[in-house]
């Protein structure tokens, strides 16, 4: 219903995946401070070789991942 709510704008979070798995389970996300959000998100991948993604969701509707490199994500935690 997530994906239908007027109310809810897109969004743009990170998370760290396990790798050679393509469904990825109630995963931790965090936002672009690297604050963690308050919810979890399930969706499916496409490379399991990878541990990185960027998100574009709508609450806990996904729209779409992006993989992305350890050093842009640990640059959006803060390390």
């Amino acid at each position: 219903t997530d994906r239908f709510n007027p109310l809810l704008s897109k969004e743009i979070s990170y998370a760290k995946v396990d790798k050679e798995t393509q469904n990825y389970e109630n995963i931790v996300i965090y936002d672009a401070n690297g604050d963690e959000k308050n919810y979890k998100l399930s969706f499916k991948g496409y490379d399991p070789s990878k541990e990185y993604v960027e998100i574009t969701h709508k609450g806990k509707y996904v729209e779409s991942i992006k993989y992305i490199t350890k050093l842009k994500f640990n640059k959006i935690m803060g390390k």
